[in-house]
């Protein structure tokens, strides 16, 4: 069944479909009166409803159900990434929403090849969006506030509660460290765990050094260099459960 993403969703009543949305289940789903849909808020919310009437600009659609409904994995990953360039951006969005990545962090490295601008942020927010609605997801994966590395390791060694928790385990991608599995063995099934991935080039030694002296331990993704959002793909596939 369709679903459409509406943030202030009711238990019940009657609802018009925010503008971006109604036009998507207007023109491209070309859903009628009488059609079923799943909304969801993007808080674990979804609800059963119909289209109760359509016109070119506007949906309105009656709820039928609202339940919460989880599908989110047990252990909690921050990835704090250097963003790559173009359309591998979307690729890493959506891939990390389908796996079940709770927070990405634009990070803001020595070597890095791409801004997270205020435009680039709004347009991965967008890409969430649109990967929750194919993978049933119903909370949306959080895009942070871009951060320098200074910065990001100062709010990390603070105990920013938006990054980590006490038992968070807070590990480096880079070559030499620890395996996932040995890592893993560090935090169990549903621990709260924060990755840094570097840029192309991958971080220098004193970023590395830098973060090693925060608390990080080094994690190795094996014996070949992988591309940004390979390495974040590979880790949350074996990271979410």
């Amino acid at each position: 069944m369709h679903r459409c993403y509406c943030p202030d969703l009711p238990d019940t009543g009657i609802i018009a479909l925010p503008p971006e949305e109604a036009h998507h289940a207007g023109s491209v789903l070309r859903l009628q009166v009488g059609d079923g849909l799943v909304l969801f808020d993007g808080a674990g919310r979804e609800a059963q409803a119909r289209v109760y009437s359509a016109s070119k600009k506007t949906i309105e659609v009656e709820i039928e159900s609202v339940a919460e409904v989880n599908r989110e994995s047990r252990r909690k990953l921050t990835i704090a990434i250097a963003l790559p360039k173009g359309d591998r951006q979307k690729w890493l969005i959506e891939k990390c929403v389908e796996l079940g990545v709770a927070q990405i962090l634009p990070l803001d490295v020595e070597r890095s090849v791409a801004k997270a601008e205020k435009q680039v942020v709004e347009r991965l927010e967008r890409q969430v969006i649109e990967a929750s609605k194919q993978c049933r997801r119903n909370t949306l994966m959080k895009i942070l506030d871009p951060m320098k590395w200074s910065e990001f390791l100062k709010r990390i060694a603070s105990g920013d509660s938006e990054l980590i928790n006490n038992d968070c385990l807070k590990l480096i991608a880079h070559p030499g460290g620890i395996s996932v599995q040995d890592a893993l063995a560090k935090v169990g099934e549903d621990g709260d765990v924060i990755v840094a991935i570097g840029p192309e080039g991958g971080f220098t030694e004193e970023e590395c050094a830098s973060a090693v002296d925060s608390g990080f331990e080094q994690l190795s993704l094996g014996a070949r260099i992988l591309r940004i959002e390979t390495a974040a793909i590979s880790l949350a596939a074996q990271i979410c459960n």
